[in-house]
């Protein structure tokens, strides 16, 4: 809303960021200092939603499939950067062990990891030295499922109209409605081509 209102352009739901962030003319210093992190929120991001859903699950426990290719699951193979000593060195090592043995699921272009684990637990994984966050979420009961897309600048969430309303009202997220026929890939923004 910041951005779009700095740059003169639209805010529709299927906005894209690259293109809000481009000014229709020269003027002050963007009100970013980078883009929106791409295929994962922040820890603070991470816990106001899952915190906001776990109201609205019995039992306070999700499925999540996460993106098989993130680097700290291959480690020490796939990317090294990941630890900040021993205790991350045997952690990481310890996952990437559990990693090999853990259920999968395809879904279209992704393979994804399967687990079930506390609403409480999602936010820890967007911290170091995992830093990710899960692409797919949802609740035993499916009240609710959450989309990380991980080329996406957007999550999705699919909920009852109680819940959107909820989660539309947090403060804590800049939270749209979207129609399901709207896109957020590159081209799913009209308003601002």
């Amino acid at each position: 809303r910041e951005v779009s209102a700095w740059s003169g352009r639209m805010y529709p739901p299927a906005m894209q960021f690259q293109r809000v962030a481009e000014p229709l003319s020269p003027g002050h210093a963007p009100p970013f200092e980078q883009a929106p992190h791409t295929g994962h929120l922040t820890t603070d991001l991470c816990s106001a939603l899952y915190g906001l859903l776990s109201e609205w699950t019995p039992n306070a426990k999700c499925w999540l499939g996460m993106w098989e290719g993130w680097g700290c699951f291959g480690y020490p193979h796939s990317m090294s950067g990941f630890s900040d000593g021993p205790d991350d060195d045997r952690g990481l090592t310890e996952l990437a062990a559990r990693v090999e043995s853990a259920p999968r699921f395809d879904h279209p272009g992704r393979s994804y990891l399967l687990a079930r684990a506390p609403m409480s637990s999602v936010p820890e994984l967007s911290k170091g030295p995992l830093s990710i966050c899960p692409s797919l979420a949802w609740a035993d009961d499916r009240t609710w499922c959450v989309g990380t897309e991980i080329d996406f600048d957007s999550t999705l969430v699919a909920t009852s109209d109680q819940c959107a309303e909820a989660l539309l009202a947090d403060q804590r997220l800049e939270a749209l409605k979207v129609d399901i026929e709207d896109r957020l890939d590159d081209g799913g923004d009209a308003l601002n081509d």
